[in-house]
Formats: C-alpha cells, structure tokens, sequence
C-alpha cells in the first residue's frame, strides 16, 4: 500500500512539473556585433538618424569596440521670442574600447549643440573634458561609471541588474551631469511596426545630461540584449529602431557641406592625409559647395572601379585604386554633415573588401612587435627604438582612419613601448661596474616560544643561515642598495650576488681566485 501511494505521488509530482510553463527569460548573451539604426522623429516628420555599433575585437580578447553617431535638428521655442520657433541642432560621435563588463577603457565623445562645441576623452584612467570650447578639465576617471547611457543598459541587461524590476541610479562618464536615475519594470511585450517584441521599460526619474531641454529623455524600452528599441524625449521627439537599416532619407537642410567632422582637432594632424602616404596624382580634390556632389560622384565611380579591378585579378591597379578612393573619401568626410558621414562609411567598407589595406598595416604592426621583441633580448635597443618608430608612425597611415584596427595597431605600440624602457634599463645595469669580492656566510638565532598544555612552555631557538656580500668595497646584505650604483642587493649565494635596477636583474659572479 505504501509503494502505490509513493507511485501514485511521484507520478503526480511528475506531470505538474511537465505541465508548467517556461519562465522567459529576461536577458540574452550578446552576439559578435550588434548593429543598430534609429530613426528620430518628431511628430511624423524624420528630423535625424542615429548609428549604434557594439562588436567584439577578435584580436584583442574579451575586449569590445562601440562606436555611436547621431544627428538631429528639431524645431523649439526662441526663448527671446516665445510667439516664433527656431531650429535646434544635435550632433554626436563616439567611440570606445570596452573590456568584456563594457566597461569603458578608453572612450571619446564629441558633441555639437548649435554651433557649440564639447569633447571629453577617458585614457590610462584620467577623463579630461574641454566643454563649450572653452573650459578644460583633467580628473580621475570614476572606475565604476558608463561610457554612456546606452552603454549603461547594455552592461546592466548583461549583468542581471534588470532580472527583478526596481530603481536604479548609475553615473556616467559626462562632465555636464553624472548621474542618472530611473524605474525599470519587468519584462513585457511591446507592439512594434514590426511586431510585438519584448522589452524592458525604463522611465527616468533624474535623465542623463541633454545639450537642449527639449532632447532630455523620459522612458525608453530596451530589448533582452540591452538594445535601445524605442525611447521617447520631451518636445515629442522619438528616437525608433530600424529594423532593416536606414535608408538615409533624411531632410535637406541635414545636409550641410560646410560642417566639418567633429573629430577634427589640432592634436588630430597625425591622422590627417600627408603627401607622402599616396601618389602624387591621388591627393584629395579640392571640395566646397559647389563641387561636393561632382567629387561623390567621382568617389562612386572609383569604388566601381576598383570591383572590375579586383573581378579581373589586377591586384596593382586595384590598390592604386584604393589608395585613390581614399583621398576622394578623406576630401567628403572633412565636409560632410553627419548623415553623410554614415553613407560614406559604408563606401569605406566597400573599399576595404576589395582591397584590405587597413588589415595590411595591422599585419605590419604585428610583425614590428614581434621585430621589437626579438631586439630586446639581443639587447639591441638602438634597433628597438628604431623598430617602435615605425611602429608609431602606423598609427598615422590614412588607411587607418576611423577603421577598428587602429585599435590593433595602438595595441601593439602600446605592448612595445615599455620594452624600449626595459632595454634601456637593462643596458644601463649591464653597463655598470660591479665587482664581487668576497661572501660570507653566518647564523642567525632566532628564538621562538613554544606553550605547551597545563600553561607550560619552552623557548626553542632555530639557527638560519644569512648571506653577506663585500660588493664594490661596500657590506652588503640582501635588500641593501649601492648608494653610488643606485643597484639593490636581491639575493647573496657563495659564489655570487643577484643584483637589480627597477626591474631589471644580474647576477654578478666572484672572480676565480676570490673567496
């Protein structure tokens, strides 16, 4: 009877726990590359775009590349006039190098509010910030601040902070405000064009720093990767996802040839076109308003070219091409307004599938690492210097420019760079004169008392053996320091002495006769 009952309640158990139904779950792990286009709409009218790109850097491990763009121009009360509109504008561009918790580890923002213009840069942990073209500041980077907004719900989707709905306050690299407050709710459905989604809701108490009132953010619903789907701002504006890409059909008056790229700045000249990275015939034409739409339609009849050249074999002529198509592009991107920008990015790519000249200089930066390595331990640090000039110099090539594998190249300038100090270090350690003239060996007591049960107890004494040294006619014991050498005494044996500078370390041996 007893075995039929506990049949009886297993089986049961058994169906109950088949018939229940899934949980769903709230979070996805995140693909190689997320890419993502905005439409940003005010009323029915299509006021700007918006890029977003999160992919993972396979040459660097758990390290993510995100770059971001967006471009708006909306109408607002003239605050001199209420009874008139005018027209405001928005322009952001941004790139960083997250680590696998998209944490930032170096990041650029600049941002454009009408004709006023803000940067702040995050690198080696100290975040420096130029706002309105003016003021300058240098700070210690706040270690557990996010890149940006989006990226913060990136790395909150992904870190299980939105599993249970609450209030949550985050800080965000921004000079203009860091903080940020908001209520996220549980996981629901969401209608789309596209059709239901599931998402997250985000209503925020205290927005992120806007450039304009009217660009503040009040709610936004972000999907199982953390992906902004749609978010809605004050003034009626919506920022929408794009599901099959942006067309780029955007207003006119968004297409202003005059603006220049945002990232350039005086520092920037390293990246600019020199005239001896190309041939002659090939630096940029001269591009204004009359000329800009003449010299994109020369850019597109290059990009052609340069597939016929590539279908046909003739690997010269295709990067005598390429290198062509990267002037004329050079030339439009200095010129072009942001959404511009983003169709030019896409012949860029074009450019770099036919002929891959970006993939070429990350080749020839690891090659030069690798160059650097094996003259460190030659000790040929007139070489290495040599070696990391060049490699240096790589990170100015036009083929570079705005491409992911300048991250590549920076890190492999950024692994050589201390090698040149540890070649110098250990030549200036190999060059000193050190002479080892006698050691000694001697015991040390050391006494240690031992309690025993019923409160006794014994001192019981251990004898080490120590070292010493006489090393340049000075007494030396281990963790000593040279005064006139500037060298510390790592470890004495009987017959020679582990001396080091900085990190550098050498044994100095006892000549044959010495004791």
């Amino acid at each position: 009877m007893f075995r039929l009952i506990s049949a009886l309640v297993l089986c049961s158990w058994f169906g109950s726990s088949d018939r229940q139904e899934p949980v769903p779950q709230d979070r996805a792990d995140l693909p190689n590359r997320v890419e993502s286009w905005y439409e940003i709409l005010q009323g029915s009218q299509k006021i700007g775009a918006m890029r977003e790109r999160l992919e993972r850097v396979r040459s660097l491990p758990w390290r993510y590349e995100y770059t971001f763009r967006s471009v708006m121009e909306f109408e607002s009360w003239d605050p001199k006039n209420p009874r008139r509109s005018v027209l405001r504008n928005e322009e952001v561009v941004a790139e960083a190098l997250l680590d696998d918790s998209l944490a930032p580890v170096y990041a650029e923002t600049i941002a454009w509010a009408d004709e006023e213009r803000s940067r702040w840069t995050l690198a080696a942990g100290t975040l420096r910030a130029e706002l309105a073209g003016t003021e300058l500041r240098t700070s210690a980077a706040d270690g557990q601040a996010y890149g940006s907004l989006l990226l913060a719900l990136y790395a909150m989707r992904q870190g299980g902070q939105f599993s249970k709905e609450g209030r949550f306050q985050i800080r965000l690299l921004d000079p203009r405000g860091a903080e940020a407050s908001f209520d996220a709710g549980p996981l629901a459905s969401r209608d789309r064009r596209d059709g239901p989604k599931s998402a997250t809701r985000v209503a925020f108490l205290k927005p992120p720093p806007a450039a304009h009132p009217e660009t503040e953010w009040k709610e936004a619903w972000i999907d199982k990767y953390g992906r902004l789907l749609e978010a809605s701002l004050r003034n009626g504006i919506k920022i929408v996802l794009v599901e099959d890409g942006w067309t780029g059909a955007l207003p006119d008056r968004l297409w202003r040839n005059g603006r220049r790229c945002p990232f350039d700045r005086a520092e920037a000249l390293r990246r600019s076109l020199r005239p001896d990275e190309i041939p002659v015939e090939h630096r940029r034409p001269e591009v204004n308003r009359d000329t800009f739409r003449s010299v994109w339609a020369d850019a597109d009849k290059i990009l052609q070219a340069m597939a016929e050249a590539r279908a046909s074999g003739r690997s010269d002529e295709l990067r005598d091409k390429y290198f062509e198509f990267l002037a004329y592009w050079k030339a439009l991107w200095d010129k072009a307004a942001a959404p511009q920008r983003l169709l030019l990015d896409e012949r860029r790519e074009a450019a770099e599938r036919y002929w891959p000249g970006a993939a070429h200089v990350r080749a020839e930066a690891a090659r030069l690492h690798g160059s650097a390595v094996d003259r460190l331990e030659r000790g040929e640090c007139a070489s290495l210097e040599e070696d990391i000039a060049r490699l240096r110099r790589l990170r100015d090539r036009i083929e570079l420019e705005r491409r992911p594998e300048l991250l590549d190249v920076l890190a492999s300038i950024a692994r050589a760079e201390p090698l040149l100090r540890k070649c110098r270090d250990r030549e200036e350690l190999n060059g000193k004169l050190l002479d080892l003239e006698a050691t000694a060996e001697y015991e040390e007591v050391v006494r240690h008392e031992v309690k025993f049960p019923l409160a006794m107890s014994e001192e019981i004494r251990f004898v080490k053996p120590r070292f010493m040294a006489v090393l340049n006619g000075e007494l030396v014991r281990p963790g000593d320091v040279l005064p006139r050498e500037g060298v510390k005494v790592e470890q004495i044996t009987r017959h020679a002495v582990l001396v080091s500078l900085r990190e550098e370390l050498r044994w100095i041996r006892m000549r044959e006769g010495r004791k």
